[in-house]
């Protein structure tokens, strides 16, 4: 008998179903679940659905579910916060990160319910391109002096020609000798990843007219034909990008 091999649809399944595990995560940061039990605090089941005013079983889901997604731990006293959660999910803090939980849960996240539209329109869907200018394109020069210029996260925001402008009025900002960093998720060369550099560019599509995320060698081209000269790039791990090309004015 011919047996028929299957491929596995477990990452299928997994792709699926991310939005579980974000949506768990927004709604416990829309309560304020981890502000409650900042500073070691443990509670039961039972006194968190006092607390929030909520039935047990949502309680016991909620907290098993954030429990399994690493934010919260338990032990003989209860659930409390994880280390993580303690350091960037109570309210207050330094390195509060639930404010940015929130923008993509209220803003970005009923937005991508309309990604067919534009995909298909090619315009925005969480602003009015016709109603609203940008700083970047209304002025025709940049302040003049400077020894650097950072661009963190703003040329995946345009087209290829407005990026380019952008650079040119970077450079003429610049002093001789002064250094441009360009910090992003940038694409490899063949287009297919970082998962998190193109999945920013669908999120460009969302939110901005001519947006996309390049890659390296794109904007390293960019960087050269406006008049910067040595470009190399930096690679990293980091939140919010993956990498900067770093070039210079001569």
């Amino acid at each position: 008998m011919m047996t028929i091999k299957t491929t596995d649809s477990g990452p299928l399944m997994q792709l699926a179903s991310a939005f579980w595990a974000f949506k768990t995560f927004a709604a416990a940061v829309e309560i304020d679940l981890f502000t409650r039990l900042r500073d070691g605090r443990r509670v039961t089941v039972s006194e968190i659905a006092t607390e929030l005013g909520i039935h047990e079983r949502p309680s016991d889901v909620l907290l098993a579910a954030c429990a399994s997604l690493g934010l919260l731990d338990r032990n003989c006293a209860g659930y409390g916060n994880s280390a993580v959660a303690e350091e960037f999910l109570v309210s207050g803090r330094p390195c509060y990160f639930g404010g940015y939980v929130r923008f993509l849960d209220h803003r970005e996240y009923p937005a991508w319910h309309g990604l067919v539209c534009a995909l298909r329109d090619n315009r925005p869907l969480t602003s009015g391109p016709d109603e609203q200018e940008s700083i970047f394109l209304t002025d025709d020069t940049l302040p003049n002096g400077h020894d650097v210029v950072l661009l963190s996260m703003i040329l995946h925001d345009w087209d290829e020609i407005t990026g380019r402008a952008l650079l040119r009025k970077c450079r003429e900002a610049l002093e001789p000798g002064g250094v441009i960093l360009i910090v992003e998720w940038l694409l490899n060369a063949q287009r297919t990843g970082p998962a998190a550099a193109a999945l920013m560019g669908m999120n460009m599509i969302v939110e901005t007219v001519g947006g996309r995320n390049y890659s390296k060698s794109e904007y390293v081209t960019w960087s050269r034909d406006v008049g910067f000269q040595g470009a190399h790039i930096v690679h990293f791990d980091a939140v919010g990008a993956n990498g900067a090309v770093v070039d210079r004015k001569h």
